[in-house]
């Protein structure tokens, strides 16, 4: 969680890159799945330079092993009509594969990836 805050306040989108998911869903005015590459891009064209961009919630789903995690200080692009960015996080293994948790909060090990971004 603290290395996306840290992230988010960084002038150059690129600190993002290794926060996404192999595959990131995307959701606002249409849904789709893009891969690394093309939600990199997606989220550096909402990139301003100069915006603070920063977490405004925080929501642990323990039923899913995932954070919810609220977002604002976006460029309102392609149709978008709020500033507001939610990612959905949840762990994977250093091989790419999902890793759950053994029930223990926060886990001790494992890395939290962008799996999903939802936009308005």
């Amino acid at each position: 969680m603290d290395a996306l805050k840290q992230a988010l306040r960084q002038s150059d989108p690129r600190v993002m890159l290794p926060l996404l998911g192999n595959a990131v869903l995307l959701e606002g005015t249409t849904s789709r799945m893009l891969d690394r590459d093309a939600a990199f891009h997606w989220l550096a064209a909402r990139w301003l330079a100069g915006a603070v961009r920063e977490v405004t919630t925080t929501d642990y789903v323990e039923h899913f092993v995932l954070l919810e995690v609220k977002t604002t200080g976006w460029a309102r692009v392609d149709g978008a009509t709020s500033e507001a960015v939610t990612f959905n996080l949840h762990r994977y293994d250093v091989d790419g594969q999902g890793d759950a948790l053994d029930g223990s909060w926060p886990p001790a090990a494992g890395g939290w990836r962008i799996d999903a971004i939802f936009f308005q």
